[in-house]
């Protein structure tokens, strides 16, 4: 009797043991999920923080432990993107951006994005491309395209474009400065009254050494000639912001305020990362409308340099 009942323990262990194992296990299991959504969510969080005080370092570390714990969630790489291209690492932006877009190619966000970096990496044909389909699916694109389209010599896309703006969101000052810029680049003419004759000078065809030279101009305030060189240089490179910086200092130089603005206006929307040319800018526009008596757009601008 006891030798049966010895065989019966150890048979009903045999049952009871496994079945406590295995609960053990998925128990473990368990812990090591949360554990692990834990650390997920710790380092996301931490790298939205890093990314709030424009510490982008410290958040692509964060992200990229993310990406070791859950390689496949693509809100971590189009955090990655965004944090890359802000540090002006633009190729790596890309590389996690296209994936995703593959992915989800009607992700309107992961699309502005990646339009973002190709703007900035003047890699006009991509940006344009993308600009054409984001455009079909939200209209307010239709801004981009017009500076991708002028950039790139396509005025009359680019004015058509502009009627079509106006009539989804109305008219506004900007608008019609590209409109009235664009025009006159196809009718060759210069919007400005002044038109120097005498004082007429060459520009360079080289970018560079024309750029070098109108900055010489504006150490002598040489106003005429460098009007007449930045408008030459203005038909051969239309999208170059410094260049319309140039422009609007000999106007502003020659009393034509109403005109430097527009031009320095113009040549705001061509920027990218350059935050020295962009306050130059607003120095010659607090000019500019300090001379045209608008004491509100000189504090606008004002108020941006001290931003």
């Amino acid at each position: 009797m006891k030798q049966c009942l010895k065989i019966l323990l150890i048979f009903t262990g045999l049952i009871i043991y496994p079945q406590a194992s295995i609960a053990q296990e998925e128990v473990n299991a368990d812990t090591t999920n949360e554990i692990v959504q834990d650390a997920f969510q710790e380092h996301f969080y931490e790298a939205l923080k890093q990314r709030g005080i424009e510490n982008y370092d410290r958040a692509v570390q964060h992200l990229l432990k993310c990406k070791e714990i859950s390689p496949e969630i693509r809100v971590v790489d189009f955090e990655l993107a965004k944090n890359y291209t802000d540090l002006k690492e633009y190729q790596k932006a890309v590389s996690y951006l296209q994936p995703i877009v593959k992915k989800d190619p009607g992700n309107v966000w992961y699309l502005e994005a990646l339009l973002n970096v190709y703007e900035r990496q003047h890699d006009t044909d991509r940006a344009i491309e993308l600009a054409e389909k984001l455009s079909d699916k939200r209209p307010y694109f239709k801004q981009n395209l017009v500076l991708l389209y002028a950039r790139v010599g396509r005025y009359e896309e680019a004015l058509k474009l502009i009627e079509e703006l106006e009539l989804l969101y109305g008219e506004s000052y900007l608008l019609d400065s590209l409109r009235g810029h664009l025009n006159a680049v196809l009718k060759s003419q210069e919007l400005a009254e002044v038109e120097p004759d005498d004082e007429m000078v060459s520009a360079p065809d080289d970018i560079d050494q024309a750029l070098s030279e109108m900055r010489g101009l504006i150490k002598v305030n040489a106003y005429p000639e460098l009007l007449s060189m930045s408008t030459q240089t203005l038909e051969n490179y239309p999208s170059h912001p410094e260049v319309y910086y140039c422009k609007g200092v000999a106007l502003n130089g020659l009393k034509k305020y109403k005109d430097a603005a527009e031009f320095l206006e113009i040549g705001l929307n061509y920027i990218i990362d350059d935050r020295k040319l962009q306050d130059n800018i607003y120095r010659q526009l607090v000019l500019a409308y300090k001379g045209m008596g608008n004491t509100k757009k000189e504090s606008e601008y004002q108020n941006k340099l001290k931003g």
